[in-house]
This record gives structure tokens, C-alpha cells and sequence, in this order.
């Protein structure tokens, strides 16, 4: 019941916050948050990234949070013996960062209700993994907030990929 209150007052204020968007090089902010997360599970997590620094315009905070959101329900929902992997990509007026697991996957007819508010996907299955259905609607919104998008997509040969696109803080 915590946990649910804590993500309900997370989301309420999601829904009316306001933020300060700056550079930030993200290759070193991903790399922080996956060296604090990796002790915490059994299931190796690569990285692959630019070489170069890869500046977005974000909020270093919120950032953490969606990075940290996804990685834990790539944990979750990822095959236990397989890697979750993250990516960061330099696009023309955009950076991408995706965060792919090797479990079940989504469902093409659940994914446009992913992001809803208390969504859980087949709920025989998602019953016995704790959650509130608030993860990735606090996910989301907090993208929105970044001015950025996210979707969903597989994760061949199965699993599911969820990418998160920024705006570049590069200038051209």
C-alpha cells in the first residue's frame, strides 16, 4: 500500500510539474545509474554508447528516474538468465535510449494501453509480479515532461524494447 501511495503522489505531481530543461551529456549518467543498479540483480546489463559526449536537453533527476523505472521492470519481466541491454544513440535532432529486456515481450493489442495509468498486461501473469500499474505511466509522463517520446517495440527474438527519444542539446 506504500509503495502505491508513493506512486500515486509521484504521478500527481508529474502531472503538474513544471521543469528546467539543460545539457546534459547522458553517456555518463547512464553509466552511473547501470554501476549503482547492477549489484541489485543477478542479470548483467551492457551498455553500448557513443564514444564521443551525446548532450540532450533534460533534467538530470528525472532522467535517473526513468532510466531506473525501466531497467527495474526490465528486471521484472526480462528472462532471469538473460542480459538487459541499454543503448544510446546520437539521431540528427535527437538521442535515443533504449532499454530492451529478453522476456515475453507485450502484446501488439496491449502496447497503445502500456503507458495508461493502473495498466497491468494478462493479469494471470502480472499477478505474481509485484507492481502497481503506475511505473510506466509515472515513465511516461515524466517523458512527456522532457519534451521527448516514448514507444514500444519487440525485442527480437523475444522480449520487449521500450526507447525513449530527446531532444539533441547539440547545436547544428
Amino acid at each position: 500500500m506504500q509503495h502505491l501511495i508513493e506512486n500515486l503522489l509521484h504521478l500527481s505531481r508529474a502531472d503538474r510539474a513544471e521543469i528546467s530543461l539543460h545539457p546534459v551529456d547522458i553517456d555518463p549518467l547512464v553509466q552511473s545509474v547501470i554501476a549503482h543498479y547492477q549489484p541489485l540483480i543477478d542479470q548483467p546489463i551492457t551498455y553500448d554508447g557513443p564514444a564521443t559526449p551525446t548532450m540532450v536537453l533534460a533534467d538530470t533527476d528525472i532522467l535517473h528516474q526513468v532510466l531506473t523505472a525501466l531497467l527495474d521492470n526490465a528486471h521484472k519481466y526480462g528472462a532471469p538468465d538473460q542480459s538487459i541491454d541499454v543503448t544510446v544513440a546520437k539521431q540528427a535532432q535527437h538521442v535515443t535510449l533504449s532499454v530492451a529486456d529478453h522476456g515475453p515481450g507485450i502484446s501488439t493489442a496491449d502496447r497503445p494501453h502500456i503507458f495508461e495509468r493502473f495498466y497491468r498486461v494478462d493479469e494471470s501473469r502480472s499477478n505474481k509480479i509485484e507492481g502497481s500499474g503506475l511505473g510506466l505511466a509515472i515513465v511516461a509522463q515524466l517523458v512527456r515532461l522532457s519534451k521527448g517520446t516514448i514507444t514500444i517495440t519487440d525485442n527480437p527474438p523475444h522480449g520487449a524494447c521500450f526507447i525513449i527519444s530527446l531532444p539533441s542539446a547539440n547545436e547544428n
